[in-house]
């Protein structure tokens, strides 16, 4: 393996396609091993022979399977040409600077389309009458969005830091994100679009039961009726704040820490009657309202998990400390 420390190269101002689509060029600057640029190209460092300080740039398309580091330059001139060069050989107008701080894509999971009832009979008023509702395929994260993740979209828009961000209890980098409005959810999710070149946005809470239910019917929890107490260590989890994401068994959908850790945005206007008018295919909540939706349990309730169906919200600028998120995005027409 390339080592990941940088190193000082040397590339010329220009760059030259070879016949197979992979350019080849050296500059001085200090650059990492392996980095990418989006998720179709990426850029490769490796040492020439018998040279202590020229290194070849090597930029083609990015092979399948294989995971690239990303990275921030000291100096932006040699990214800058690969991005051109990028922008060349892709027609893309997303191919952007090297030197810009890139998120990879977030790992997704395909919710398929599908009936399902919506609601509970055991739940509260505001979760009847239960009814069935048609949901069109969907792709949902697996985990809710973390401050590792929450903090590459701070340092690219200069957006003010949420409440609680250096609180110890909250600020580990693979902890989610918490204490952000539904507003700034939103941006996050245009801001991550524009990055990575597909439309991300919150789920609908239709979307989110149906996800969270990961195909069980009429079940109180994603794993069946079974009480959150009997979860492995429930007792001893969620002390002071929530835990890193993708550490809890996931829902039959790959879903980690659906229905737990922390009150999750939805996309909907909140309407406490809503099931009484809700369409019965791709339902998304009241056209205005006071209070956006919510779903999920949260670690400091005195039951840290929620039922699939159970509802809540709150109004969109508040930042509460058990408030996170995580992102949707529709699949191609095909699917």
């Amino acid at each position: 393996m390339v080592p990941r420390t940088g190193t000082r190269a040397r590339v010329p101002k220009t760059l030259t396609t070879s016949n197979g689509g992979v350019s080849t060029a050296t500059t001085p600057i200090s650059l990492p091993s392996i980095f990418t640029v989006n998720s179709s190209f990426f850029i490769l460092q490796t040492p020439i022979a018998n040279s202590r300080e020229n290194y070849k740039l090597t930029v083609g398309p990015r092979p399948a399977g294989v995971r690239c580091e990303k990275h921030r330059s000291r100096r932006k001139s040699a990214y800058d040409l690969c991005a051109t060069l990028i922008s060349q050989m892709s027609g893309s107008p997303t191919a952007s600077a090297i030197g810009e701080d890139r998120s990879e894509d977030p790992k997704l999971a395909l919710i398929p389309a599908g009936w399902f009832c919506m609601g509970s009979e055991a739940g509260q008023e505001n979760e009847r009458p239960v009814h069935r509702v048609w949901v069109d395929a969907f792709y949902l994260a697996i985990c809710q969005v973390t401050n590792a993740e929450y903090g590459r979209f701070l340092r690219a828009t200069g957006s003010q830091a949420p409440p609680l961000w250096d609180d110890p209890n909250f600020n580990y980098p693979e902890q989610p994100v918490v204490a952000v409005s539904w507003c700034e959810a939103v941006k996050y999710c245009e801001w991550l679009g524009e990055l990575n070149g597909r439309k991300y946005r919150l789920p609908t809470e239709a979307e989110w039961e149906r996800a969270a239910r990961g195909g069980l019917e009429s079940r109180l929890f994603p794993w069946g009726d079974d009480p959150p107490e009997s979860l492995p260590n429930y007792g001893e989890r969620w002390k002071a704040g929530p835990e890193p994401v993708g550490r809890s068994m996931p829902n039959a959908f790959g879903l980690h820490n659906i229905c737990q850790n922390v009150h999750e945005w939805c996309s909907d206007w909140y309407k406490p009657d809503y099931y009484g008018v809700s369409p019965e295919r791709n339902p998304r909540g009241p056209d205005s309202g006071e209070r956006r939706a919510s779903r999920g349990g949260s670690w400091r309730h005195h039951v840290k998990v929620t039922r699939c169906a159970a509802r809540s919200s709150i109004p969109p600028e508040f930042q509460y400390a058990d408030y996170g998120f995580r992102v949707a995005s529709d699949p191609p027409a095909s699917i």
